[in-house]
């Protein structure tokens, strides 16, 4: 039994939105829960057959199984056996998924040093996502000095493998001057490039550059657009985003009820931001409803 390689890309945009320094959006995880081919759905009682097989496809998707708790229940410490097991078979996504838990944590102690020998592994391999997730590395001086001529170089290599969040990675190093002049008209470029790619955090980034006028002309209504395109493909800051201009009034009619459903939206999706901007819009929609009510608001 044959099955399609799954790989893990992981990616942090840091591009400032609404505040100053450099913020880094929550990578995520974005593996398949489940294995395809020729239009079927493999079990998980076909992924353990794989396995016993010792086919290493099969045994880095059941890795994924227990890392994301889909139809076992999640345990860190099986993933990464499974995983090693896979990479030691030769797999050529296992040694990236391998330095991510490395960097969160998961499963075992974290340890930069030790997630770049396994992304360079990855990388001799042929990964997409392990040259990105060295440049990752570089770019924020986890576990080396920080280096952003070097993570440019780990990006465009990523990028030539076809890695989607690559160029978006690319945008953001011209888009803040990091190791590069800061360029806005070649840090769009880049992003659009990662958009029409499937990247919603690119699409994101476009929106700010449409909000705040960098490189284009100010325009709140392409900026919106760009942030709802972002949040209907998954993105977790663009609908705190959106939620801003709706609290500001921003390009559209001040309406603070609709920036809390935005925000409200953006917590779910686990943005670190949207948390405490929501819980002071929330308080002050309570004070505003008890004016108009007449009552005292509790100090």
């Amino acid at each position: 039994m044959t099955f399609i390689n799954c790989f893990i890309s992981l990616f942090i945009a840091s591009l400032v939105l609404f505040a100053s320094p450099l913020r880094a959006e929550k990578a995520v995880f974005p593996v398949p829960l489940t294995v395809h081919q020729q239009g079927r759905t493999y079990t998980l009682e076909e992924l353990r057959l794989g396995v016993a097989d010792s086919d290493p496809e099969a045994i880095v998707n059941l890795g994924i199984r227990y890392h994301l708790a889909n139809g076992v229940p999640q345990d860190y410490r099986e993933a990464m056996r499974l995983y090693r097991a896979a990479s030691d078979k030769g797999n050529k996504a296992a040694p990236a998924i391998i330095g991510l838990m490395y960097v969160d944590g998961l499963g075992v102690d974290k340890d930069y040093k030790e997630a770049m020998r396994w992304y360079k592994l990855g990388h001799q391999r042929g990964s997409a996502t392990a040259p990105n997730n060295i440049g990752m590395l570089y770019q924020y001086g986890n576990g080396v000095i920080t280096n952003y001529t070097e993570a440019m170089r780990w990006f465009r290599i990523a990028d030539k493998r076809g890695l989607v969040e690559a160029a978006n990675n690319i945008g953001n190093l011209y888009d803040h001057g990091l190791g590069v002049k800061q360029n806005y008209a070649e840090a769009l470029r880049w992003y659009h490039i990662a958009e029409k790619k499937g990247s919603h955090t690119a699409a994101n980034n476009i929106g700010s550059f449409y909000q705040h006028g960098r490189g284009v002309p100010q325009d709140y209504a392409k900026a919106s657009e760009w942030y709802r395109l972002a949040s209907d493909k998954g993105n977790a800051g663009a609908p705190y985003n959106i939620g801003r201009m709706y609290e500001e009034g921003w390009g559209v009619k001040q309406d603070w009820e609709e920036a809390q459903r935005w925000y409200e939206l953006s917590v779910q999706r686990g943005d670190p931001v949207a948390q405490p901007q929501l819980a002071d819009l929330r308080l002050r929609l309570m004070r505003d409803q008890t004016q108009k009510s007449g009552a005292e608001f509790p100090k």
